[in-house]
C-alpha cells in the first residue's frame, strides 16, 4: 500500500512541475506585424512554419530569416522588433506580468535586428550573443553580428550598456558614443561614426 501512495505521490508531483511548463511553452509573447520574403520558424517541437501577419510567436522559437527577408514582431510587454534578412533569432525566456520577476532573454545567433523596448528592461532584459550581452534602460537600439566573432552596436534613443568578460561599455543618451564594436576576447569600444552595415528599419510601430 506504501508503495502505491509513493507511486501516486510522484505521479501528482510530475504533473504539478510538467503544466506550468507546458503552460508557459504554449502562451503568445509576440505576433508578427509585418512579414517579406521567406521567413521561418522552428517550434520547440521542432517543427516548422512559415510566418506572415499575425502568426504567433512562442517561448522556445527560433526565428529565421533568409535572403532579402525582413520582420517585425510586436511583443506582450508593447516591444517592437524587427529582424533583418539572413537571421536567426530565439526566444530563450519572455515573461511578463507587469511585475518585478518579468524576464526577458533573446538570442540573436546570426545576422541583424533592432528593437525598441516595452515595459520589460533593464536588469530583467538581455540580449545574449556570442560575444557579448545587451541590457537597455527604454531603448531604440540595434544589433548587428557582422561576422562570427565581430558585433556592432548602435543605440538611437535611451541607453544600453554592453558587456561580456572582458568589460562592459555604455551607449545612447549621456554617453560618449552611440555605436561601438565588440570582438571576441576583446571589451567593447565605442565608434564615433555609425559602421555601414547597420540600418534596420523599425516600421509600423503603431
Amino acid at each position: 500500500m506504501k508503495v502505491s501512495i509513493q507511486k501516486c505521490l510522484i505521479i501528482l508531483l510530475s504533473i504539478v512541475l510538467i503544466i506550468p511548463l507546458a503552460l508557459a511553452q504554449s502562451e503568445i509573447v509576440a505576433r508578427v506585424v509585418s512579414a517579406s520574403g521567406r521567413v521561418e520558424v522552428e517550434r520547440a517541437d521542432g517543427s516548422r512554419e512559415t510566418l506572415q501577419r499575425r502568426s504567433n510567436i512562442y517561448v522556445g522559437d527560433s526565428i529565421e530569416s533568409f535572403a532579402d527577408a525582413f520582420l517585425q514582431l510586436r511583443f506582450i510587454d508593447s516591444a517592437i522588433l524587427s529582424l533583418g534578412s539572413d537571421s536567426m533569432l530565439n526566444v530563450r525566456k519572455y515573461q511578463y506580468q507587469n511585475l518585478d520577476s518579468d524576464r526577458v532573454e533573446l538570442y540573436l545567433a546570426a545576422g541583424s535586428m533592432r528593437t525598441i523596448t516595452g515595459s520589460i528592461q533593464g536588469m530583467n532584459y538581455s540580449l545574449v550573443t556570442d560575444v557579448a550581452t545587451v541590457k537597455p534602460a527604454r531603448a531604440d537600439y540595434e544589433t548587428v553580428v557582422e561576422r562570427e566573432n565581430l558585433l556592432y552596436f548602435a543605440v538611437y534613443d535611451g541607453g544600453i550598456n554592453v558587456s561580456n568578460v572582458q568589460g562592459s561599455l555604455y551607449l545612447g543618451v549621456d554617453a560618449d558614443a552611440d555605436f561601438a564594436s565588440v570582438e571576441i576576447g576583446s571589451a567593447p569600444v565605442g565608434l564615433i561614426h555609425q559602421p555601414l552595415s547597420l540600418g534596420v528599419p523599425i516600421v509600423n510601430i503603431r
